[in-house]
């Protein structure tokens, strides 16, 4: 054989040897952790605190560092997109309404739900002052206001109203990061509604203030979906380790305070198919 048919045939070893050790040995890509928390502390001091416990329990349990798993905590919508388009080899923790309306655009999976109360599933409830509105037709126009009025529109008109209003030409839309504020303020007459999600309401029902309000429209019960990801290849290889440390996060000392921030007592596994109903309404079906 010929010195160039052996450099040529060494080459071509070479290459095989190179492909199959990039077959074997693929660089890790870097795992990116999304916390989209709507209408929660700013992405500040407070927001970072709450990215960096949640990524420190679950590197911890899950045996990541810093070199292959990153968080980013995010409270507007469309930062948190442009971040996940970016950086699809996602798990994010947000709300079914973040779900339904990214499904598509952003190939998400649900993972799981989070446990609330009494194990209760999300619902929204649209406080009034006592006897000023009866119904949810008195407040065409009226101020409505609410840390959940920064989930997505289409979600609020479609699954919580149920397609009964649209809430951006309905209402004048009054966004508040503090529901507390909005509700001293319905309470005042500086504002004509307030709406909650479950936590929320079970959490604020509970003063002397709200007695002086009533709920004149309940949404529908929508699953507490909290956990979901990207589906990549990257994600669906480590799908099961990430789920299994986060069901179990909320049960150990250093997890508890942080599930207490969302106040949420704990996530558990969800299907596709709890989920579809409310996707099906989302997109029309």
């Amino acid at each position: 054989m010929s010195k160039i048919k052996l450099l040529i045939t060494a080459l071509l070893l070479l290459a095989i040897a190179a492909g199959f050790m990039a077959y074997a040995n693929p660089a890790s890509p870097k795992l990116k952790v999304v916390i989209f928390f709507p209408g929660g502390p700013e992405s500040g001091k407070e927001g970072t605190k709450i990215i960096n416990q949640f990524i420190d329990i679950l590197g911890q349990k899950a045996g990541y560092d810093s070199k292959t798993i990153e968080g980013s905590y995010f409270t507007d919508i469309k930062e948190a997109t442009a971040y996940i388009g970016k950086n699809k080899d996602a798990f994010i923790v947000s709300s079914p309404g973040f779900f339904v309306a990214n499904r598509k655009n952003l190939n998400l999976v649900p993972l799981a739900k989070v446990k609330m109360a009494e194990n209760a599933p999300e619902k929204y409830y649209l406080a009034v002052k006592k006897e000023k509105y009866q119904k949810l037709e008195d407040l065409k126009g009226k101020t409505l206001s609410g840390s959940t009025l920064y989930e997505d529109p289409q979600f609020l008109s479609k699954i919580v109203f149920q397609g009964k209003v649209e809430v951006g030409s309905f209402f004048a839309l009054k966004p508040t990061s503090r529901p507390l504020d909005a509700i001293r303020k319905v309470s005042r007459d500086q504002l004509d509604a307030v709406l909650l999600n479950r936590i929320q309401h079970h959490s604020l029902a509970k003063m002397p203030l709200f007695k002086e309000l009533e709920i004149i429209y309940a949404s529908p019960e929508i699953p507490p979906l909290g956990f979901m990801m990207v589906e990549t290849a990257a994600t669906k290889a480590v799908k099961d380790k990430i789920l299994g440390v986060v069901t179990q996060m909320c049960q150990t000392p250093e997890g508890e305070p942080v599930c207490k921030n969302f106040g949420i007592e704990g996530f558990e596994p969800i299907s596709q198919e709890a989920i579809n109903e409310v996707v099906k309404k989302f997109e029309g079906k």
